[in-house]
């Protein structure tokens, strides 16, 4: 079907991704990348769609915000118990998207966008359209981070942040490839007071070559 609709997009991405590849390489980037989609289908709930996917970004569309925010948590939520997995950046606007054949595009997918691009490791942002069509999804909340002045875009936009779903993201994060990992790791580094954990023997050899490279992260 063609033509011009209101929709809810949902952008999600995994933070540090780049990093990841230069650490461990494409093939076990690729890896990831599988593993993240296989994710995606499992978090999905009635009424969204999975549009496409582009390099280690997948762009979701739904006719109700609700399920879109559902669909969020969920797959941070999974993304979270994920071990040895980067952290999940999620961004989600409503509005008008034009609809030619199987191609969506339109002013909400650029929103959705930048709203991702701002979204810090293991948080889920929306603009207050979203907010307010999905005001009633159980056990969630939607705290205002203010207005916020995005590239290319001449107004502001009210942005959201989306908080619910029980999970809380790991603070322990190997500074050299960006993956979740065990803070209990074997793989360890004081420097300056501050314990330092890693995934992989590598990555650590990595970080103490060159600390400087990585501490500041």
């Amino acid at each position: 079907m063609s033509g011009e609709r209101h929709l809810t997009v949902l952008m999600a991405d995994l933070a540090g991704y780049t990093a990841l590849t230069e650490a461990h390489g494409s093939a076990q980037a690729a890896q990831i990348v599988a593993r993240f989609l296989a994710l995606a289908h499992e978090a999905m709930v009635p009424g969204v769609r999975l549009m496409e996917r582009v390099g280690d970004g997948l762009v979701f569309v739904a006719v109700l915000a609700a399920p879109a925010v559902e669909t969020a948590l969920r797959l941070r939520a999974l993304v979270a118990c994920t071990p040895r997995f980067p952290r999940l950046r999620a961004g989600l606007h409503a509005g008008s998207v034009v609809v030619d054949g199987e191609r969506y595009v339109g002013h909400a997918l650029n929103v959705a966008a930048r709203v991702t691009e701002h979204a810090k490791p293991g948080q889920v942002l929306c603009t207050e359209a979203v907010a307010l069509e999905a005001a009633a999804v159980e056990a969630v909340t939607y705290r205002p981070l203010g207005p916020v002045r995005f590239k290319n875009l001449v107004q502001s936009v009210a942005v959201y942040e989306v908080v619910g779903g029980g999970i809380r993201d790991t603070d322990a994060v190997d500074p050299v490839c960006r993956m979740q990992v065990d803070p209990t790791s074997e793989f360890a580094v004081a420097l300056d007071d501050r314990r330092y954990v890693f995934c992989s023997l590598e990555c650590r050899d990595a970080f103490v070559s060159h600390p400087e490279d990585y501490a500041a992260r």
